[in-house]
């Protein structure tokens, strides 16, 4: 008979081939799958900065909104509060006022809006009041008045000094 070295050397030999290109194309795949992993982790990290970004763009739109809202509000309630005396603060007007539709501004940004509009209707009967001595006993034009008696509107509200001296 003949010597079994020779058949269990080409066993041995031809396993650890058949292992070799097993284990080759494990780690080919592994290779695949981890490179697939780091673009997922990529695309998902540009995504999470589309997110942010776009969370912000829908922050400023709402805030833009909210400003639109107000500036409408103040619009209708400007005529309404022109005319008190005195002039009513937010939370007085808005009690008062119930035809208003107060709901659809948000406060924290409305607050600041109407009291720059109340400070410029105050500014301008102040500045009228401080000037009603040279008021004309016939009837003038807001424009001759200023003129006329040479008075500085550069801290005053135009408009809202001209509707006082009415």
């Amino acid at each position: 008979m003949a010597d079994p070295n020779w058949f269990l050397s080409t066993a041995s030999q031809s396993s650890a081939a058949i292992v070799g290109l097993v284990g080759g194309f494990i780690f080919t795949r592994l290779l695949g799958f981890m490179a697939e992993r780091s673009s997922l982790e990529s695309r998902v990290k540009e995504k999470r900065a589309e997110v942010e970004r776009l969370e912000r763009k829908k922050a400023e739109a709402i805030d833009e909104y909210e400003k639109f809202q107000a500036g409408l509000v103040l619009n209708y309630v400007h005529v309404l509060i022109r005319d008190a005396d005195p002039v009513p603060a937010l939370e007085e007007a808005m009690t008062t006022m119930q035809r208003v539709d107060w709901g659809s501004c948000s406060l924290a940004v409305l607050k600041p809006m109407y009291e720059s509009l109340r400070s410029r209707i105050l500014q301008a009967r102040e500045f009228v009041a401080s000037h009603v001595k040279l008021m004309p006993t016939e009837h003038v034009q807001f424009d001759q008045w200023i003129s006329e008696n040479r008075l500085d509107l550069a801290n005053v509200d135009r408009a809202e000094a001209e509707y006082s001296f009415q």
